[in-house]
């Protein structure tokens, strides 16, 4: 497999949408690349049929292995949530979707807020009797115990200063959990340009643990704990097989992802991970 220094700049497609191509670039100094050119309108560019983390529907059998994985997801991310929040059960989801995780765990006796810019997500939470904020601003100014942003900082046009605004909201001492997808995995490097997790130009930017860790540096946080995202690896890669328009990608994305959570056990290097940041007393 190529290294780093020869996989970027790199050419990907966009295939869930408009079917332009876009380039992937290292940000100078960092270890985050970048995906250009940034659309003008980047709303254009999420198709809410196909867009799935804005769907509840079960319409395909892509839809409904999303479904389960989702509730599974929701029952490990309570659990994880519940090891960090110090007692405080003050919660923000910033990125909401459609407020599934906001829901779930009011229904656990958290006080859990979310913020979802996407007027139609917003639309389906409220039909679920989930009223989610359209911005940080529009909550009433109060202090979380726990903040998290699922595959939500490679979409954010300015990650920088919406990490500035989330850090101001997060308590002394409370836990930013951020999940983001990893390009230095092993369903990356094999898929190259078609890695559905490029997503571009949905995911602005691309991160790795390096990134990461260069983040928390500058913004004074400890980095507490990593986790994989296991089930991240067969998702991608079954997205991946169709971009590569294989004739039975759901029997070959099962046998791809298993082999990218095999070989990250040696290397660490997880289709997606899980970053536990805390900010200082």
């Amino acid at each position: 497999m190529l290294e780093n220094k020869d996989r970027f700049p790199l050419k990907v497609l966009d295939h869930v949408y408009s079917k332009e191509v876009f380039s992937l670039s290292y940000v100078p100094g960092l270890d985050v690349l970048q995906t250009t050119p940034v659309p003008a309108e980047i709303a254009a560019y999420y198709p809410e049929d196909n867009y799935i983390s804005h769907q509840n529907n079960q319409r395909t059998l892509t839809d409904r292995l999303y479904s389960i994985a989702k509730n599974y997801q929701l029952k490990k991310k309570a659990v994880l949530l519940e090891q960090h929040c110090n007692g405080s059960k003050k919660f923000l989801d910033f990125g909401a979707g459609s407020g599934a995780l906001v829901s779930f765990l009011k229904n656990r006796q958290w006080h859990s807020l979310g913020v979802e810019p996407n007027p139609n997500a917003r639309s389906i939470a409220l039909e679920n009797n989930c009223v989610l904020h359209p911005s940080l601003e529009s909550i009433p100014k109060q202090e979380f115990s726990v903040i998290s942003l699922w595959h939500v900082l490679e979409h954010l046009p300015n990650y920088e200063h919406t990490l500035k605004e989330l850090l101001g909201a997060l308590a002394p001492g409370g836990k930013l959990l951020i999940a983001a997808p990893n390009y230095n995995s092993w369903d990356a490097k094999h898929y190259g340009a078609l890695w559905a997790a490029y997503d571009a130009p949905r995911h602005l930017w691309h991160f790795s643990q390096k990134a990461i860790k260069q983040l928390a540096e500058k913004y004074g946080l400890s980095l507490e704990e990593t986790k994989p995202m296991l089930l991240d690896a067969f998702y991608v890669s079954l997205l991946s097989e169709r971009h590569a328009q294989k004739k039975a990608p759901l029997f070959s994305a099962f046998f791809k992802g298993f082999y990218a959570n095999l070989s990250a056990i040696r290397t660490k290097e997880y289709s997606s991970i899980i970053y536990v940041l805390k900010k200082p007393e």
